[in-house]
């Protein structure tokens, strides 16, 4: 009785935990939104041909304004990009980076058999973008207890997967999310990353990247 108490107490931990997280998300989007309506709303007044004069001097303050301000929400994303490209290439490292961008999610990250691996830039770059879209995707909406990020170079290749014990879909007939679609499917292919998903309704969620090792490449 006292474990499974326990077990039900760490459950509605975890679920308070998803709540107030996917709260801060929701408002960090809200003010994404809030700033790409405004420079939208002001692009499409400038655009006007028939702007009086004097309004049409308010509405270019305003957008320079406005630019200023998207230069500043949108390039802090841009520099934490580029702080771990320019941190390391090594591929458990780089792992390490993107998983401890996320504390509020109860990560695993078994690593070990990838250290040393050094992938070039722009493949490490497609990599990053998609672990990061797949443990966003574990955080928003897979109801996980239990994330597994598992890397390895063996054979000549390196492969890098994302489990997670969530609600899982039926990969069949459900159609994929934006996210996984673009940032995942779309991003991979243009880099020759190799992308698998395993996925049944209630049973979780496995997604596998991976690609060749060049020989310049291999564990240090």
């Amino acid at each position: 009785m006292v474990g499974l108490a326990l077990a039900v107490s760490r459950r509605r931990a975890a679920a308070a935990s998803r709540g107030a997280m996917a709260v801060i998300s929701e408002a960090k989007l809200a003010s994404y939104h809030f700033h790409l309506h405004n420079a939208a709303t002001l692009l499409a007044r400038l655009g006007r041909t028939d702007a009086p004069p004097d309004p049409l001097a308010v509405l270019q303050r305003q957008a320079r304004d406005e630019a200023n301000r998207l230069r500043a929400v949108f390039g802090k994303v841009e520099d934490r990009h580029r702080r771990r490209l320019h941190q390391s290439t090594d591929l458990q490292q780089t792992l390490a980076r993107v998983v401890a961008d996320y504390p509020q999610v109860p990560i695993r990250l078994r690593a070990s058999l990838a250290a040393g691996v050094e992938l070039p830039t722009p493949i490490l770059s497609a990599l990053t973008t998609a672990v990061t879209a797949l443990l966003d995707n574990a955080q928003r909406h897979s109801e996980a207890e239990e994330v597994v990020v598992y890397a390895e170079a063996a054979g000549g290749r390196w492969e890098v997967s994302v489990a997670d014990d969530g609600v899982g879909f039926d990969e069949h007939t459900t159609p994929f999310r934006e996210g996984l679609r673009v940032r995942v499917l779309d991003n991979a292919a243009r880099h020759g990353i190799t992308v698998t998903i395993d996925s049944h309704a209630g049973q979780g969620t496995v997604v596998s990247l991976s690609g060749r090792i060049r020989p310049n490449q291999e564990s240090r």
